[in-house]
């Protein structure tokens, strides 16, 4: 039984796995309960609380009805994603002591940048995106996001910049 499973680094791993299969199920209540048996200094700590800030930013987002054509979507209230932000925020903060760990706090911080760019908090996002060094793999998606918040600023000269550095950084990026 699963009860028997020793405790440690084989328990993060399994943990892990099963919390990872139930977000894929669609099970975010079970996900988010196996990934809480994480151990956050375990080889899986970054990766599953990444998976429990997806978890937090799913629960917070509402079903959606389709859009008409020509209609816009409802403004997203600022507050909508803070409970994700905050765990987000959390990943950002434990250490970047691997390459795959490093990769995880990179894309916390993208999902902070989307969060804050969702709800129409630009400046918060520009400031998520610039956390991302250009050696990281994330690099050409951040340019890319970072441009569209540079559009909604109205900063056409820093959007133009940011595709720039994207097409000179990244040459295949489509």
């Amino acid at each position: 039984s699963i009860a028997k499973v020793p405790t440690g680094a084989a328990s993060s791993a399994l943990a892990y796995a099963r919390g990872k299969g139930l977000f894929a199920k669609k099970d975010l209540a079970g996900a988010k309960a196996a990934l809480a048996q994480v151990d956050v200094q375990s080889e899986y700590g970054h990766q599953s609380r990444y998976l429990a800030a997806l978890i937090a930013m799913k629960e917070a987002t509402p079903a959606s009805k389709p859009l008409a054509e020509g209609e816009t979507p409802p403004p997203v209230p600022p507050s909508r994603y803070t409970a994700a932000i905050d765990l987000f925020v959390k990943v950002t903060q434990l250490p970047p002591d691997t390459g795959d760990h490093r990769r995880v706090i990179d894309m916390a911080w993208l999902a902070i940048g989307r969060l804050f760019y969702e709800t129409d908090q630009y400046s918060q996002a520009v400031n998520a995106y610039n956390h991302i060094d250009r050696s990281s793999s994330e690099f050409g998606t951040m340019l890319y996001e970072l441009s569209w918040v540079y559009v909604k600023l109205g900063d056409i000269e820093r959007a133009q910049r940011a595709l720039e550095v994207l097409a000179i950084a990244e040459p295949n990026s489509t």
